[in-house]
């Protein structure tokens, strides 16, 4: 039986340091995906906004999916393939909370919806928001069946 780790951008948060960090280098990569038995599991560190200069939590989600759906795509999956999402917010109000999930609806099908968390924290790193991700990439097509809730 044959295995393989991927580690994906190993550098990802040594862009976060600054000459006055106590550390040279920080210890953790962008993700990394597991090859193993004809599926691959990808396995995200939290993504948080670069580039959205905004405090829209709406643009903010949606440039930190869009990081996520790139990184998946580049190990040959897609957000149909996202099992668990965690999703870290400052300050979440129902306005942000609806918000998050009405951008989620553009990335995630009905069909394939993901296990997920959502929490409130004090301070996030960049932005108002991260996200992680896991993710089992198959080497066929999915098979999906829908189970009904027990505390019906």
């Amino acid at each position: 039986m044959h295995m393989r780790k991927t580690i994906i951008d190993p550098d990802a948060g040594n862009e976060l340091l600054t000459d006055s960090d106590a550390v040279s280098e920080t210890a953790y990569s962008r993700g990394v995906a597991v090859e193993f038995d004809g599926y691959t599991r990808v396995f995200l560190s939290g993504v948080t906004p670069v580039e959205t200069a905004s405090d829209s939590i709406e643009a903010q989600t949606r440039e930190v999916l869009e990081t996520i759906q790139a990184l998946l795509e580049q190990q040959g999956g897609e957000m149909t393939d996202a099992v668990r999402i965690r999703v870290f917010v400052q300050d979440v109000m129902e306005a942000e909370f609806e918000t998050i999930h009405a951008v989620r609806g553009e990335f995630f099908e009905r069909e394939h919806l993901p296990a997920s968390s959502l929490l409130e924290i004090g301070s996030i790193v960049r932005g108002n928001i991260e996200i992680e991700i896991e993710a089992v990439i198959p080497n066929s097509e999915w098979t999906v069946d829908h189970a009904p809730s027990p505390l019906s």
